[in-house]
């Protein structure tokens, strides 16, 4: 596949490590957008109709100040929402059910397990 043709993944996480090995992992397969700033993944969302998928830090869900999840799943049906946590827990695992999201990676990140649930998803 030409890389121009390349669908889009956009990395919304608060831990900077996270986003850029998440970057590495994608970055034969799609092509990536990384941010830690809501109001810039809004104003991305808008403007970019490759994008298919968001990799949402858990941490933008359970703070009410950035709560941008709703927001997002209303003006972007079409786009799937994997949420990423620095570790798997049973109140996470109920995070995923209530936010109706599409899955959940924690770190460590195993490259074939993150690459699987996005091909999961797309």
């Amino acid at each position: 596949m030409d890389k121009t043709d390349r669908n889009t993944i956009l990395i919304l996480t608060e831990d900077e490590g996270s986003r850029e090995a998440l970057g590495l992992i994608l970055i034969d397969q799609y092509d990536t957008i990384k941010t830690n700033d809501p109001d810039q993944a809004l104003d991305i969302l808008k403007n970019d109709q490759k994008i298919f998928l968001l990799m949402l830090g858990i941490a933008f869900i359970t703070n009410d100040d950035s709560a941008i999840l709703p927001q997002i799943k209303k003006d972007y049906p079409r786009i799937k929402t994997i949420l990423v946590s620095g570790y798997k827990s049973d109140d996470n695992l109920k995070k995923i059910q209530d936010s109706n999201t599409n899955g959940l990676i924690t770190k460590p990140f195993v490259p074939e397990e993150v690459l699987r649930i996005i091909k999961n998803n797309h």
